[in-house]
C-alpha cells in the first residue's frame, strides 16, 4: 500500500503503519534503515480528561512523506504527519515529530537540526 519510488533501500524489520499505509509516500533513492517504525495515525489527546478511557479516544489519521535521498537512521520512529525532506539525514533512534528540512541532518528525541548542509563547491 506504500507509494515508493525507483532505487529505495528498506532494511529489515521496518514496520509502516499497518492498515493506512496508504498514507506513507516514499519518494526516489530514500534509504530507511533497519527497525524504523512509520506511524500515520495516533490518538486525539485533545479532549482528554482525568477519569475518561484512553481506549475509547479518536484516532488522528496524517500522511507521511519521505522525499528524495532522504535517509532515516536505524530505529527511529515517525510520527504521523511529517515530512522528511530531500537529501535530509536523520540520525538513529531518533523521534521524529515535525517536518525535518531539506539537506539537514537531525538527530534526538524529539529529532532536531543539528547541522544544515551547504553546496557542494568544485571537488570539496
Amino acid at each position: 500500500g506504500c507509494h515508493v519510488g525507483k532505487g529505495v533501500c528498506i532494511g529489515h524489520t521496518v514496520a509502516c503503519d499497518v492498515g493506512n499505509t496508504n498514507l506513507v509516500t516514499v519518494e526516489d533513492e530514500v534509504i530507511i534503515t533497519n527497525g524504523c517504525i512509520i506511524l500515520c495515525h495516533r490518538r486525539d489527546m485533545r479532549g482528554y480528561k482525568k477519569g475518561d478511557n484512553a481506549y475509547e479516544l479518536p484516532y488522528i489519521y496524517k500522511p507521511v512523506t519521505l522525499k528524495k535521498r532522504c535517509q532515516i537512521g536505524m530505529g527511529t520512529i515517525i510520527m504521523p504527519g511529517v515530512t522528511v525532506g530531500e537529501g535530509a539525514i536523520v540520525g538513529a533512534r531518533s523521534v521524529v515529530t515535525k517536518d525535518v528540512p531539506a539537506w539537514t541532518i537531525s538527530a534526538g528525541s524529539p529529532c532536531k537540526v543539528i547541522r544544515e548542509l551547504t553546496e557542494r563547491i568544485n571537488d570539496e
